[in-house]
């Protein structure tokens, strides 16, 4: 796991014991400066599961809408879809606008710390545990 993949707030865990953590800006000095050894014995990402997506506040095959990418003019809207089953969990942004149904899976996002970068990308918001 590299330094640039993470923000400040993500979640890791520790690859031993599985603390999760929340990633700090010591942390991220920490990774940047370190020999790829010790990265290698510290932190690992944690995967995105079921258990994530609830922890998060969303239900599993919802669609979420994304209020600051949707046009007032009504002309676009963009919705974030969360499905969970036999190949984990699948991330994809699509839209319903203009007849036509688009819908992008995004393959990539296996991990929380990605899932929260991509709501913070698509919102401006952090992505925060329920309790």
């Amino acid at each position: 796991m590299e330094a640039n993949e993470l923000r400040i707030g993500n979640l890791t865990q520790d690859k031993v014991t599985k603390v999760v953590y929340s990633i700090t800006a010591n942390a991220l000095l920490y990774l940047t400066a370190c020999k790829e050894e010790d990265k290698e014995a510290s932190i690992e990402p944690i995967p995105l599961t079921e258990d994530w997506i609830l922890k998060f506040g969303f239900q599993i095959d919802q669609y979420v809408e994304i209020e600051s990418l949707v046009d007032e003019s009504g002309g676009w809207d963009l919705q974030l879809e969360i499905e969970y089953g036999e190949r984990g969990t699948v991330i994809c942004v699509s839209s319903d606008s203009l007849n036509q149904s688009l819908s992008i899976p995004l393959k990539h996002v296996k991990y929380v710390h990605q899932f929260q970068n991509l709501f913070f990308t698509l919102t401006g918001k952090e992505l925060a545990i329920n309790k």
